[in-house]
Formats: structure tokens, C-alpha cells, sequence
């Protein structure tokens, strides 16, 4: 199986915080950590990836997805020891992929696009005694997705209708000089998605339309994220568990196509002028039949050069993605593999 490189370019990026290198939202202990009393920060970046996959089946993915950010934080002193604060976090993303025959590379063997966005607001108090206390409302809204899958006799169309879900999500932080940490939760929920399925034959006629309905569901999620210096620079841990099999798409026997899994995210940061990065995910499919490039074990690795003030800095790096799985059920052999390389640019003020 011949090398497979995915590679990106960040364009803009007003605050690394705000990035998770496992191409999802920030989590609410990453927003929280940057909270800073009595100032108003504005963030916002977007980036683009694109690349190729390829599995033992004689069908190779071409991917490109595009995610967009922005960030406002707000804190007010209501005294000397006391401050409440306000956060807007807002999150995008458009996904487009195409399948082609490894052999035959003329035809389309399969196409999907997808668009979702993700808007959270939190409030945070500060007390007295220095502890954190943060609880907001996010709205995960699915605005499109449409899958098609070709042969030679015609084409199968599944169109998503948009949903949306709405949950709560809190966190607590407790920081010195030296350390801080930061505890999180997100409630998750499920909402209904209704789509339809459609043949279409080769003269474009459509045919036995049909409807059904999905789910749009958002895993309860729990995390630690604590940091401590070490050794003139930084050391920050964000760990979390995601409750994948309580809800979303079941097989006709009723058992979840997801299972619950786990995330890691370190860095390791001295002062503005270098930055390791390392993430890293487990799979999330439950059962060998349910697996695909998506739910399998994912690991990034990156790093970072920059200059200026902490928190301001400018920095360039890359970062590398890789994920590699095989499957062994009763129909076929699977083996797929997912890498990705990014060019980073970041810029705050």
C-alpha cells in the first residue's frame, strides 16, 4: 500500500488555544484555561485540509474539509477578588470526499458533503478564593449532508435534513502560578433526523423514493485538563471520555454503531518560543463491521516555533496525523490508513 499523505494549510490563527488537533471544537477545559480576568480577548482562524485515503478494497478517498473559528471572551470585576465573565465560541465546518475505483479511476464509486457548525456560550465567576466556575448552553446544528454511491446500473442519493441539538455543559477551573486545572462536563443529547433515499438510473430518473429517520446525537463528555511548569516551560494535559455508545445509529440487533472511547491532548510550551504537540484517540467503533476511516484509533504529533509575548506570540510549526486499523469480519479483510500533514501559522493580539 503506497504512502498516503494528507497535508493542510492554517491560513489565520488568532489564538492556538482555540484549535484541537484532532480537527474538532475546542473542549470547555481548553476554553476555560483561556479565561484571563479584567480583559477582553477576540480570536479567529480557519483552515483547510486536504488529502487522500485508501483501504484493501479497490476504492481510494480524496477528502477536503474546511473548519472556521472565532472566540470572545469577556471579564468584568464586580470587586477587588471577584469577576464574571461571558464567552462566545463559535465553530464550523464543511466536509467534501470522493471515492474512485483503484483500478478503473474514471468513474465515481462514491461522493458525500457535509456541513456543521457548533455555537456555545458560557458564563464564568470567579470567587473569592480564586476558583472558576463555568456553565454554558452549546448548539450543535447539522445544516447538510448528502451521500451518493454509484454502479454502473445508477446511483443511491441519501439527503439529511437539518437538525439541531441543543445541551449544557460545565467546568470549574482552579489555577496558581505554577499549575492550574480544570475539570469539564458535557451533558449530550439526541435529536431526530429525518432523510430521504433515492435510486436514480443512469437517465437520471428517479426512482422508489423512500424516507426514514436518523439521529443527530451528541456523546455526554468528561475531562480533566490540568498543566504544570516543568523545567522553565509549560506542561499541559487534557484527557477525556466520550459516552459514544449511549445513543446515535444502532444495528438491526439494537446495538450501537459507536462505542465509548477516550482522547489525550499534551503539549509542552517554553515560554512563546517553542511548543510539542501530541494527541491522541481511541476507536470508536463497536463491532469490527461498524469500522471505517472515521471511528478508527487516530494519533497527531506537531511542532511549533515562534516569538513575541505569551499569549500573542507568532508561530510557525507542522503537525502530522496518522491512523492505521484492520478489520477481519465474516464478508472481508479491511485495512485503511489516515496521515495528514499541516503547515501552521499562528498570529494573536
Amino acid at each position: 500500500m503506497r504512502n498516503l499523505v494528507f497535508w493542510g494549510l492554517l491560513y489565520y490563527v488568532c489564538g492556538l488555544a482555540q484549535a484541537n488537533f484532532l480537527q474538532e471544537p475546542a473542549s470547555l477545559g481548553q476554553l476555560g484555561m483561556t479565561h484571563v480576568q479584567n480583559q477582553v480577548t477576540m480570536r479567529a482562524w480557519t483552515d483547510t485540509y486536504v488529502g487522500e485515503a485508501e483501504t484493501s478494497f479497490s476504492t481510494d478517498q480524496v477528502y477536503l474539509e474546511r473548519r472556521y473559528g472565532m472566540l470572545v471572551d469577556s471579564s468584568v470585576s464586580s470587586s477587588l477578588t471577584q469577576s464574571v465573565g461571558i464567552r462566545l465560541q463559535g465553530f464550523g465546518r464543511a466536509q467534501n470526499s470522493r471515492g474512485r475505483d483503484r483500478d478503473d479511476p474514471s468513474p465515481l464509486v462514491q461522493d458525500s458533503s457535509s456541513k456543521y457548525a457548533r455555537v456555545g456560550v458560557d458564563l464564568t465567576y470567579t470567587t473569592p478564593k480564586g476558583l472558576e466556575l463555568m456553565i454554558g448552553r452549546q448548539l450543535d446544528l447539522y445544516l447538510s449532508q448528502l451521500d451518493r454511491a454509484f454502479s454502473p446500473a445508477g446511483a443511491v442519493r441519501y439527503r439529511y435534513e437539518p437538525s439541531q441539538v441543543s445541551s449544557l455543559r460545565f467546568g470549574l477551573v482552579r489555577r496558581d502560578l505554577d499549575w492550574g486545572v480544570s475539570l469539564y462536563y458535557h451533558q449530550g443529547k439526541q435529536e431526530s433526523r429525518g432523510f430521504s433515499q433515492s435510486v436514480i438510473a443512469q437517465d437520471g430518473t428517479l426512482l422508489d423514493p423512500t424516507t426514514g429517520t436518523s439521529h443527530a446525537f451528541v456523546p455526554p463528555k468528561f475531562g480533566v485538563l490540568g498543566y504544570y511548569v516543568l523545567a522553565g516551560g509549560r506542561f499541559e494535559v487534557d484527557l477525556s471520555s466520550i459516552r459514544a455508545s449511549e445513543g446515535g445509529e444502532k444495528t438491526p440487533s439494537g446495538r450501537t454503531v459507536h462505542d465509548d472511547y477516550f482522547q489525550i491532548q499534551t503539549s509542552y510550551s517554553y515560554a512563546s518560543v517553542m511548543r510539542l504537540l501530541f494527541a491522541y484517540r481511541s476507536l470508536s467503533y463497536a463491532g469490527q463491521a461498524n469500522a471505517n476511516i472515521d471511528n478508527m484509533p487516530l494519533a497527531a504529533v506537531g511542532f511549533l516555533l515562534g516569538s513575541g509575548e505569551a499569549g500573542r506570540e507568532t508561530s510557525v510549526g507542522v503537525i502530522y496525523r496518522y491512523g492505521r486499523d484492520g478489520t477481519d469480519i465474516q464478508e472481508a479483510k479491511v485495512r485503511a490508513v489516515n496521515q495528514m500533514l499541516s503547515l501552521i501559522l499562528t498570529a494573536g493580539f
